[in-house]
């Protein structure tokens, strides 16, 4: 709450309504409130959390139904004051022009290159940032469905100004009681991150809203404040760690990540970068494997300060060794050359500083 008098006759009486305003705060929910004192008269207005302006930023690559799935549960959810982006990042398919014609709501970009997940959404918070100016953009996969209240539950936490970034409690879709997101945490001794109670059912130990060190991808919301300071994903990481890479930027400027577990929603898992076939290994494509072993080189370069450097070395060679014995006795050759030239361009390749 906030006072600003003009003429102000009446210091106790003053007092007394600007408490009883506060009070109505309280019980209305508004976050922020004015109290305007003009002439001798009171005139209290709120304004609510609950105003804020949210821009949905999804991405699309062959992937029409996922994203029809995703566009369906957005259209129930309880938070109003919202719009939604889709990029299309060069499908060759005809997915886009679908997705178009059946939610006529949305507006769709189109990409005549595939950007991946950084450059495609890079596109968009652009756009969004300089044609609609909202106060929170949200980054969702197109893999996901959420829960009707999963927006505004991220709205309702979202009070703190130090807070930067915020998401939400994510579990598998196919076991809606199996947790693949409940926050994620920073190991600096080998410069990995993972996420909380992966893989773990739900039992009630992650309901806590807390801080943390990192919000996935799936379902990122950024404060407008942070993009103004530390700008966009870095697309040079393509895909896969480049929301770990966000987070250690807005934490090294001063911003904190929010993990809201009253947000729900649900994750069909990396739908993009799957091959038909499952092996012990995983079922990710060569390109998948190649991005994942050369950003893990990306994140420590980048911010080496914050990781050790003997512990990086020993845990990324056991990664890598992994990988490699794997595929070589299971055959998957075009794998094994993309974890290694992985291994390459992490090392020497150019990113963005």
């Amino acid at each position: 709450m906030q006072l600003h008098g003009i003429s102000v006759q009446n210091h106790i009486e003053s007092q007394r309504i600007f408490l009883k305003a506060n009070n109505y705060c309280e019980k209305d929910g508004s976050t922020r409130g004015h109290l305007i004192i003009e002439n001798g008269q009171s005139i209290f207005s709120t304004f609510s959390m609950m105003d804020k302006s949210v821009h949905i930023i999804i991405l699309n690559w062959n992937g029409y139904l996922l994203t029809r799935d995703c566009l369906i549960s957005l259209r129930n959810i309880d938070y109003k004051n919202h719009r939604i982006t889709i990029v299309d990042n060069a499908s060759t398919d005809d997915s886009a022009d679908k997705l178009s014609k059946e939610f006529p709501e949305i507006e769709l970009l189109r990409s005549n290159v595939n950007l991946g997940f950084a450059g495609g959404n890079n596109l968009a918070l652009k756009y969004v940032k300089e044609t609609y100016k909202p106060d929170y953009f949200l980054l969702l996969n197109n893999d996901t469905v959420v829960e009707p209240s999963f927006l505004s539950a991220l709205i309702k936490n979202s009070t703190d100004l130090s807070v930067g970034i915020i998401g939400s409690k994510i579990y598998f879709f196919d076991e809606p009681t199996r947790l693949w997101f409940a926050g994620g945490y920073f190991d600096k001794f080998c410069g990995d991150g993972g996420h909380y109670a992966y893989e773990q059912l739900d039992e009630g130990g992650n309901n806590t809203l807390c801080k943390v060190d990192f919000i996935t991808g799936c379902c990122l919301m950024l404060s407008k404040e942070l993009i103004e300071k530390i700008g966009y994903l870095d697309d040079s990481f393509f895909a896969y760690c480049e929301d770990l890479d966000y987070c250690l930027r807005a934490k090294e400027n001063g911003f904190d990540c929010l993990y809201v577990p009253d947000s729900i929603i649900y994750h069909k898992v990396s739908s993009s970068f799957k091959t038909q076939k499952r092996t012990t290994l995983g079922n990710r494509s060569a390109l998948a494997y190649y991005l994942n072993v050369r950003n893990r080189f990306f994140i420590y370069r980048k911010h080496r300060k914050l990781i050790s450097t003997v512990g990086f070395i020993y845990n990324q060679f056991l990664f890598v060794m992994r990988y490699l014995i794997g595929f070589s006795v299971t055959f998957q050759f075009e794998k094994f050359k993309n974890v290694i030239s992985g291994v390459h361009d992490g090392v020497f390749m150019k990113f963005k500083k």
